[in-house]
């Protein structure tokens, strides 16, 4: 009992805890048991019960309609009227029709309902054997089970049909093949009998037919399965034609693809036909035909060329019309699959296509269409391998072809709208590794793209990029080449807004499909364009499209060709269109001298060296051509309005050491031009004024043969403005310097150079230097003489005959055509004028030099005269007589016997030191220069060229000193006159001297001081002869003072002296030896002056125009030669002192 007792304590809390576990945890931890209906059915259905849905697929009359034995399992249903066992395992069923169910659910009851009770539509596929199948099940067939077994294999005998109606919603799909002999194994339904397969209009004929099922037949399938796809072949799995002999396929109107650029053809009947000597495997769950091993299909549409397409492997993929009218299947994908070639370079068994009526080509080892989404792609890469090479492939289409070993392009535009020939949108482009295209415009021009890495087209935002990655080089047959690393080119489809502003200039409406919006380059950016050449390390430019009116209110004018775009062939430009800068205004001007270095001030003097031959001019082309502008820098930027077909610079930056050179400026200024500097801006105000900007260490600007050079130069030709609020320098153009036929005495061998030091400005009629300048050039006056000038001021002004233009001229009057071109006409220098003139021969020998320090001075180009303003002085160092001017006019005891040589006399270095408080004018043809106003001048020998002599310390000379008074002082070159053309001269030339007015002439000899006072001093040089002009007023004196006298100081010791009046005198130096002690009245008749000349207004005057030596006497001696034909005591006229 006690046993008990413990055993019952401890078996009754375990009893406790058991039905305390199976009633609150086991409820939790295991699910409900569900009973499972059978889903198969062995029933007999007898006539006058309700229809089965398959009814409807079988033509009245037929034994399915009548009362068929049914054995249903799943999705399978056999239909038979009698059965036979032959084994526990085999039977016999006659005559036999197998229904596979293509809508997967629980399983439908009698009235076509599901076991949820919800109503389904229906799809089948039938295997129809009126003769009868022999079937072998994996187990004993028990018919009171709850479920028949699986068919392991069976013999279907005699004529066999495999149907699949059409959808009756969109009467597509329909599937017929009619075999023999078939044979059942599991899941797999084959013959290897000859076979023929219809697929809606298509037919396939040939042997050994395989049909896979997605399941055994009668096999139950799993719990919750789903169908694979929604083809209408739901229940088979693929089907294989091993040996196939012919196929043709109904293709919809207009073929597998457009045949016709504007679309495909509607009415136009197509078909395809196929051989290949492989098989035929059709998936039903994808709807893809697969087509092996030497495929060849030719693609035909009524009226048009035949297409051919040759590959080892071809895969459709068949897609069925929502459209009810048609009945032919469509095609949806395509894949292509060629064989490696034998080595490298073998690309005999790649794909082919070649579709002349779609204008499409393509070559390459893999090629896939998506007609659904508008994809094709062609690479030389069979899928699941790697590239073993670089071979590209070659795709065309139209008037665009590519060669790259990777192409994939995709734009549903193409199949959701294939009526259109133009598509709005470009679509996706990528093109891997180095390839090239071609595109052939409407006008016939062609353009060449070809890169190393990468091609890309994509939709950016409302535009398409286009873009090259890795050598990108554009070329065209009318536009020239684009070379950069990387490309970035947008553009913009032409909508509404657009179309509207591009109206007016296509009258025609043919609009273009995209115009430029923005382009972006980078890496070693190359252009050479016939508008444009450049190089530069990046570029960047924008375009702005503008209607008539926008153009008009921003200022652009509508030429002709903007307006009228259908121009020839090439003249529309497309998106690569090269930029033109704006029409800037140019004087005309040469090409520059070979040698164009800078040289220092300091050594233009004497550092000379002739640029170009004496009296040549360089000729520009009669007919110069277009000439393009050049550009080298770091970086580009441009904003470019688009009016039209022209293309106009709004904005544009360069930058990084940049050189912009245009060899031809224009027909009307074919000289060239050069900038550089660092940085360049230009900003348009309308179509022909522009801002310029340039900035350099230094910058520099070349035009023909001169150039400017400062840190910073604008430009505004709104203001007509060109100023530089820096120091710099200029050298004029030698070709805006006056270049008329002369007598051979001016040529330029250096153009004038400007350099200054604060700010220069030029309206375009006047340039303005300041802040101190320096001037200097090279000047030829004869075969072997050289005059080097250097000139220094504060300011310096320079006056054109005519305002130079800032823009180009146009036919309207707005900026009329100048019938002349502007030269330079008047040079003004002022303050603290210094101008320094050394004569040279051609080996650089020195024979003169001369300074001019005065205020003011002008020169006029065109006439070659000066006019400098006093107070001023002069220095002019040069080889003369040892003798002075008064040397041996009295020479006591000597005879009056002629010198044999009058020149005979030694020349040493000389110095003349003239001051004067007037004014100063010269003139270069007349070879004269004349001084006003206590004019004062020292002429005395010197020992070197940096000697000097001055005039305001000379109270007393020094041997072989002269010094000389007067009003008025001539100089000038003789050697040109009537007189002196006869004589032989000597290399130092003949000039003269004319001193008037209260002339005095102080000259200290060994032998004494001579001096001359008259009304008129002349000297020749050419026969070393003094002039001495008298009047009754102021009769000349001639006097000789030997020394001082002690006992009264300030008197002469001797009293030698000649005196004329109203006469004048001509006196070889050294010829006059006489004690002559006065000479009074007038002078005999051979020493007469001649009658006044026809036209003197008061005849005897001693006016310079009325002076005695402006007529000849008859009977003159050789040794008072009379008064010449040329007066050059009165150069300028009666013009007033």
């Amino acid at each position: 009992m006690i046993f008990l007792k413990y055993y019952l304590q401890i078996l009754l809390p375990l009893l406790a805890c058991l039905v305390g576990y199976e009633l609150l945890v086991t409820p939790n931890v295991q699910p409900a048991k569900s009973i499972k209906p059978s889903r198969w059915v062995n029933q007999h259905n007898p006539t006058g019960q309700s229809a089965q849905w398959w009814q409807a697929y079988f033509p009245e009359g037929s034994w399915q309609r009548q009362s068929p034995l049914v054995i249903e399992q799943d999705q399978f249903i056999l239909l038979y009227q009698k059965r036979e066992q032959l084994t526990d395992t085999r039977w016999r069923f006659s005559p036999l029709t197998i229904v596979i169910n293509s809508k997967n659910h629980s399983g439908p009851n009698s009235n076509g309902q599901s076991l949820t009770g919800q109503k389904e539509s229906q799809r089948a596929i039938f295997i129809d054997n009126p003769k009868g199948a022999e079937i072998q099940f994996k187990s004993a067939f028990d018919w009171t089970l709850g479920h028949p077994p699986p068919v392991a294999q069976g013999q279907l005998s005699g004529q066999i049909e495999i149907y699949s109606p059409p959808d009756p919603k969109t009467n597509q799909g329909e599937l017929r093949i009619l075999a023999e002999d078939v044979r059942i194994d599991k899941r797999q339904v084959w013959t290897d009998k000859q076979i023929s397969m219809k697929l809606g209009g298509s037919t396939v004929q040939g042997r050994y037919l395989s049909i896979f099922m997605d399941q055994d037949l009668l096999s139950e399938s799993t719990a919750g399965a789903t169908s694979k796809s929604q083809s209408p072949f739901a229940g088979l799995d693929y089907l294989q034609l091993f040996y196939v002999d012919q196929v043709q396929l109904e293709l919809q109107n207009g073929g597998l693809w457009p045949t016709d650029p504007s679309g495909p053809d509607p009415a136009a009947k197509a078909y395809a036909k196929l051989d290949c000597r492989g098989r035929f495997q059709f998936q039903f769950h994808q709807s893809q035909a697969t087509f092996m091993d030497g495929v060849h299909l030719e693609h035909v549409v009524e009226g048009k060329p035949i297409d051919t397409f040759d590959c080892n492997e071809l895969r459709f993929n068949v897609g069925w019309n929502s459209n009810q009218d048609e009945t032919a299947w469509k095609l949806d994908r395509l894949e292509a699959i060629g064989l490696p070639g034998r080595d490298p370079n073998d690309q005999s068994r790649w794909v082919r296509l070649n579709a002349p009526g779609m204008q499409a080509q393509a070559h390459g080892q893999h090629l896939v269409m998506d007609l659904v989404h508008g994809m094709v792609s062609l690479s030389n890469v069979l899928p699941g391998s790697a590239p073993k090479n670089s071979s590209r492939v070659f795709l065309k289409r139209g008037n665009i072809q590519i060669t790259s070993p990777n192409i994939q392009y995709q734009n549903p535009e193409a199949i959701s709208n294939t009526q259109q020939s133009k598509f709005t949108r470009l679509g996706w482009v990528i093109a891997d590794g180095i390839g090239q295209a071609q595109v052939e415009s409407e006008e016939g021009e062609i353009w060449n793209l070809r890169w190393s890495k990468r091609l890309s087209i994509r939709p950016h935002e409302n535009r398409d990029l286009i873009s090259i990655d890795g050598g990108a080089n554009i070329s065209s047959s009318l536009r020239g080449r684009f070379v950069a690393e990387k490309l970035h080119f947008w553009v913009l489809p032409v909508d509404e807004s657009i179309a509207a502003k591009l109206a007016p200039y296509y009258p025609d409406g043919k609009l273009p499909a995209f115009v430029p919006d923005s382009i972006t380059a980078d890496g070693q950016v190359i252009v050479n364009a016939p508008e444009l050449n450049a190089q530069v390390e990046s570029m960047a430019v924008r375009f702005r499209h503008l209607d008539p009116q926008e153009a008009l209110r921003a200022g652009y004018s509508i030429s002709d060709s903007g307006a009228k775009p259908n121009a020839p062939k090439g003249s529309s430009p497309g998106p690569s269109s090269i930029l033109s800068p704006p029409n800037l205004g140019n004087p005309s001007l040469p090409n520059p001298p070979p040698n164009t270095q800078l040289i220092p001030p300091g050594n233009s003097l004497t550092n000379a060296s002739p640029t170009m031959p004496l009296g040549t001019r360089p000729a520009p082309p009669s007919t110069p051509p277009n000439a393009p502008i050049s550009i080298t820098g770091k970086t580009l930027q441009a904003d470019i309005v688009r009016i039209g077909d022209e293309s106009i610079v709004e904005n544009l930056t360069l930058e990084g050491d940049f050189t912009l050179l245009r060899e031809f400026l224009s027909a009307e200024s074919p000289w060239p031009l050069t900038a550089t500097g660092d940085k360049l801006v230009l900003q348009s105000e309308s179509s022909d004024r522009s801002n310029v900007y340039l900035v350099g260490q230094p910058a520099k600007i070349s035009v023909g043969s001169g150039w400017v050079v400062a840190k910073e130069l604008q430009l505004s030709q709104n203001d007509q403005l060109f100023w530089i609020n820096q120091p710099g320098e200029l050298v004029l153009p030698q070709e805006a310097l006056s270049q008329e036929p002369n007598d051979g005495s001016w040529n330029w061998r250096s153009a004038p150079r400007i350099q200054w030091g604060e700010r220069m400005t030029f309206d375009g009629r006047n340039a303005r230097f300041g802040g101190g300048v320096i001037m200097d050039c090279r000047l030829q006056t004869d075969a072997s003489t050289l005059w080097h000038l250097l000139a220094n001021a504060r300011t310096l002004t320079l006056d054109m005959s005519q305002r130079v233009p800032f823009q180009l001229p146009t036919s309207s009057g707005k900026n009329p055509k100048p019938t002349t071109r502007p030269e330079v006409q008047t040079v003004r220098l002022d303050g603290d004028v210094d101008i320094k003139a050394v004569q040279t021969d051609l080996a650089g020998v020195r024979r003169s030099a001369e300074n001019f320090i005065l205020p003011r001075l002008e020169f006029q180009v065109p006439s070659r005269t000066w006019v400098g303003f006093g107070p001023g002085q002069l220095w002019s160092r040069r080889f003369a007589n040892t003798s002075s001017l008064a040397t041996g006019i009295l020479q006591p005891g000597t005879p009056a016997t002629p010198t044999p040589n009058p020149n005979s006399s030694p020349e040493t270095l000389q110095c003349l030191h003239l001051t004067f408080v007037g004014r100063m004018e010269g003139s270069v043809p007349q070879r004269i220069v004349s001084l006003y106003d206590k004019v004062a001048a020292l002429l005395g020998p010197i020992a070197s060229w940096e000697d000097q002599l001055d005039v305001r310390n000379s109270e007393r000379l020094a041997p072989q000193q002269s010094r000389l008074i007067c009003d008025q002082l001539n100089l000038f070159d003789a050697s040109s006159l009537s007189y002196n053309q006869g004589a032989a001269l000597r290399p130092k030339g003949a000039f003269e001297l004319d001193a008037l007015g209260a002339a005095q002439l102080t000259s200290r000899t060994e032998s004494g001081d001579v001096v001359v006072d008259a009304s008129r001093i002349g000297y020749a040089a050419a026969d070393d002869a003094v002039r001495i002009e008298g009047t009754v007023q102021r009769p000349a004196t001639i006097r000789r003072l030997t020394g001082q006298n002690p006992a009264a100081p300030g008197q002469s010791d001797a009293g030698q002296s000649i005196q004329v009046s109203s006469a004048t005198m001509r006196l070889r130096t050294g010829q006059i030896n006489a004690q002559i002690r006065k000479i009074e009245g007038a002078l005999p008749m051979n020493m007469q002056p001649g009658s006044p000349q026809p036209g003197s207004n008061q005849p005897g005057s001693n006016q310079p125009g009325n002076s005695p030596l402006g007529a000849s006497a008859p009977n003159s001696s050789s040794t008072l030669p009379s008064a010449r034909d040329y007066n050059p005591l009165n150069p300028r006229g009666n013009r007033p002192r």
